[in-house]
């Protein structure tokens, strides 16, 4: 019984620590020469956060994107701003540790080169 006990914690630490490597890559503050946005990718329990923010004239914007799925690579999300009706899916990839590529389709379709602020 104690066998069964141990391997099943085993597995389950095993998977929340994968899940939290696999997210690793894509932590941190991102920015782009591409828009006025930023982003910061967080870890809250275990779950991807993505936001977007300006800080033009003297205002923060900010957007809390909702992640769809993600793996070690690639994040796949959906934005939608009430205000605009703005919709777009973004699907994110990790080209290298420093860099993503942004691809966005829906109500603006486009790409976007992130890289990682220092």
């Amino acid at each position: 019984m104690k066998k069964i006990f141990l391997t099943a914690g085993l597995i389950i630490l095993s998977t929340i620590s994968t899940t939290v490597l696999a997210q690793s890559g894509f932590l941190g503050d991102w920015e782009s020469d591409g828009t006025i946005y930023d982003m910061l990718i967080v870890d809250r329990e275990g779950d991807l956060v993505l936001f977007n923010y300006s800080h033009e004239e003297e205002t923060v914007d900010k957007t809390q994107e909702d992640v769809i799925e993600f793996s070690d690579k690639e994040i796949k999300t959906v934005i939608y701003r009430k205000e605009n009706n703005h919709f777009v899916k973004v699907f994110y990839e990790l080209i290298k540790e420093d860099k993503i590529k942004a691809t966005f389709k829906g109500d603006w379709n486009g790409v976007i080169y992130f890289k990682k602020k220092q």
